[in-house]
Parts: C-alpha cells; sequence; structure tokens
C-alpha cells in the first residue's frame, strides 16, 4: 500500500518512488535483453567453432535482483558456459535482500518504455511460477491521504471496498493506483536464492 499526503513533498516523494520503480524495471531487463543477444552470438559462434574444448567465461558483479537474473539467463541459454557472480557478502544481501518487490505493468503507459514494463510484468510472473516463488502474488494498490472526509474511490468489481480492516484513524480519502490485475509482488530475497537454485552451475 502506497500511504501519500497531499503535502508537496510527500507528492515528490511518490513520484520519485514512480521514477525509481520505472528506472529498476528498465536496468534489470535491459541487461537481461542485452545478455541474451550476447549468448544468441556466442551460440552461434559455438557452433561454428565445433570441436573446440574451450568454454565461454562470463562475470557477472553483484548478486541482487539484476546481476542475478543476468547470471541465470546467460547460464539457461548457454549450460555449458561458464557463470561466476562476484558479490562481496552474499547474494540479495543488500536491497534486494531488504526491497518489498513492488511491480505494476501500466505505470509506465504513455512513455517510450510502456512496453518493457509490460515485457518485464509478465515476464516476472512467468519466471515466479517456473521459480516455484511463494511470495508472487497480485494484490490491489491504495493511495491514502490523512483527514477524516472519507472520501474513497477504491471499489472493486463486485461492489465491495478495497480498504483493509487495520486501515483506522483519519482518513481523508483513498484511491486505487493498482487494481490486483496489473500489480503485483514478489520477495527479491526469494527470488534471486530461486534462480540460483534452478541454475546451481552458477558461481558465487
Amino acid at each position: 500500500f502506497f500511504f501519500n499526503s497531499v503535502s508537496d513533498s510527500d507528492q515528490r516523494l511518490d513520484y520519485r518512488m514512480k521514477s525509481s520503480l520505472r528506472l529498476s524495471v528498465v536496468n534489470v531487463f535491459i541487461g537481461i535483453l542485452f545478455v541474451i543477444d550476447r549468448v544468441d552470438g556466442w551460440m552461434m559462434m559455438k557452433s561454428d567453432s565445433a570441436g573446440s574444448n574451450n568454454k565461454r567465461k562470463v562475470v557477472v558483479i553483484g548478486g541482487g535482483v539484476q546481476g542475478t537474473s543476468v547470471a541465470y539467463h546467460v547460464q539457461k541459454e548457454d549450460p555449458d558456459c561458464d557463470v561466476t557472480i562476484l558479490e562481496s557478502i552474499g547474494v540479495a544481501s543488500a536491497a534486494s535482500g531488504k526491497g518489498g518487490g513492488f511491480m505494476a505493468r501500466s505505470w509506465g503507459d504513455g512513455s517510450v518504455t510502456q512496453q518493457l514494463h509490460h515485457v518485464a510484468f509478465d515476464m516476472y510472473e512467468e519466471l515466479a511460477n517456473e521459480l516455484n516463488c511463494d511470495s508472487y502474488r497480485k494484490l490491489p494498490v491504495l493511495s491514502v491521504r490523512p483527514g477524516n472526509s472519507r472520501q474513497t474511490t477504491t471499489k472493486k468489481g463486485n461492489g465491495n471496498s478495497y480498504q483493509p480492516s487495520w486501515l483506522d484513524g483519519n482518513i481523508g480519502g483513498i484511491s486505487t493506483l493498482g487494481a490486483g490485475d496489473d500489480t503485483a509482488q514478489v520477495t527479491p530475497y526469494e527470488f534471486v536464492h530461486a534462480m540460483l537454485q534452478n541454475q546451481p552451475s552458477i558461481q558465487v
């Protein structure tokens, strides 16, 4: 749930959170697409040099969601490749071990990264199922303002409200940022470790 006050500073914070989310999604999947493109090239080179015993080696710096995702897709595309993740502490030891893992499919609509947002959101669901991630779930996202008017625009399709029972106190207004069909969550820590368990050849 997002809790937004009516102050300018909090509105700027909400904007920065959305911008940070967009940049994170863009960074992860541009990296993955780049690596998959490189792997395609390696596979072609490999087929052209049949009989060679030289194994290709890839080193990925950083064991968060982004780095581990790159390593996972390289290893999956080329099982014979030696893939190593360099991490000073351990995988998912920083933000990827503490973040909430929030995702939104349509929040990039109208921007140059719209298609990337859609592909990324759908890809997370597919990978979560493939990796058996228990924490993946689609869920509604609310914006809440302080006050006492209790204005709400959070009706579900069946007429019931999204307002959770634990949300009490002085509420000025609630609006829906995501109905649960295009907003989701997965625990980054679980996601990172699930990728490594699925591709045990990756060295850390």
